[in-house]
C-alpha cells in the first residue's frame, strides 16, 4: 500500500506547508482541518503515520488521538502543537503518541521523524 501520512490541523497554512514538504518526498499525504475527518481519512486510508495537532476547534488532539488509536493502534503518531508543556508531553506520550513537535515545526524536525517513523533513508 505505500507510504502514507495524515498531517491533522485546523491551520491550513500550516497543514499546506507540511503536505507540500511531504509530497516533495513522493509520500502520499492526506490531510484534514477538521476531527471528523481526520477520523473519516484514517479508518479508510490506513495512513503509516499521523501528524497531530493538539489544538483543533472541533476536538482536541488528545481525545483525537484516543480515537485514533482505538480504531487502529498500528500507525505512528506525533504530535504538534505551540503550548508546551510536560503535562501535556507526559499525557501525549501516556495516550501512545511518540513524539512532540513544537511549533513552529523545523522541516529537519519533520524530515528526522518521517524517515525514522517510515525507516527511510531517502526521505
Amino acid at each position: 500500500m505505500g507510504e502514507r501520512v495524515l498531517v491533522v490541523d485546523n491551520e491550513k497554512e500550516v497543514s499546506n506547508f507540511l503536505v507540500s514538504f511531504l509530497k516533495r518526498r513522493n509520500i502520499k499525504v492526506f490531510s484534514a482541518t477538521s476531527a471528523a475527518t481526520a477520523v473519516e481519512i484514517y479508518k479508510k486510508e490506513k495512513p503509516n503515520v499521523v501528524l497531530l495537532d493538539i489544538v483543533m476547534p472541533d476536538m482536541d488532539g488528545l481525545t483525537l488521538l484516543q480515537r485514533l488509536k482505538a480504531i487502529d493502534s498500528g500507525p505512528h503518531i506525533g504530535m504538534l502543537t505551540s503550548r508546551k508543556s510536560s503535562v501535556v508531553i507526559a499525557e501525549v506520550k501516556k495516550l501512545g503518541a511518540e513524539v512532540f513537535l513544537s511549533k513552529p515545526v523545523e522541516l529537519s524536525e519533520i524530515d528526522k521523524v518521517i524517515k525514522g517513523f517510515l525507516g527511510r533513508d531517502r526521505v
